[in-house]
């Protein structure tokens, strides 16, 4: 029952956004539209999160079934098109944008515990949004590595840094 009233939210649906929207015409960064988008979807969370946990049986597990969805089908996407956007331009645009992406995206997690009303642990809200982020990780962890490389290197010559 829970994942059919989840599939009927509109915010799966209704996607006004542009994550394209979070660069200038000469191509840096700007994060008005991330924060407009953001303020949409944190919205969109409390409301419909908070009417599942009164209505709904705790043990449906729907508030964090419909926050994953959330994370994976709206904010998952709209971020990947901006770090994709960003990683074109340049690392260090990419390595900021996956840094500001993560940073705008957490505040999910205070938005799905408050709308869990006590019965939704911190832990499980930033499992969430991890578990969105992840596939990122590994990719930046990299290039951020390799961005800082020349420096390490520059300053103590005499180490290698793989």
């Amino acid at each position: 029952m829970g994942k059919v009233w989840a599939e009927k939210r509109g915010i799966f649906y209704d996607q006004p956004w542009d994550s394209l929207a979070n660069f200038t015409k000469d191509r840096h960064l700007t994060f008005d539209a991330m924060d407009d988008f953001m303020s949409i979807v944190l919205k969109a969370l409390s409301d419909h999160g908070s009417r599942a946990v009164r209505v709904l049986p705790p043990e449906a597990g729907v508030l964090i079934s419909f926050s994953e969805r959330v994370d994976s089908k709206v904010v998952g996407e709209y971020i990947f098109t901006v770090l994709a956007r960003a990683r074109e331009i340049a690392i260090e645009v990419y390595l900021k944008a996956t840094a500001a992406s993560f940073r705008e995206a957490w505040k999910m997690v205070d938005t799905i515990i408050a709308a869990g009303g006590g019965s939704t642990s911190r832990t499980s809200a930033e499992d969430v949004l991890f578990r969105m982020f992840e596939p990122n990780m590994d990719e930046y962890l990299d290039e951020e590595t390799e961005a800082i490389k020349p420096a390490f290197e520059a300053a103590r010559p005499d180490v290698a840094i793989r």
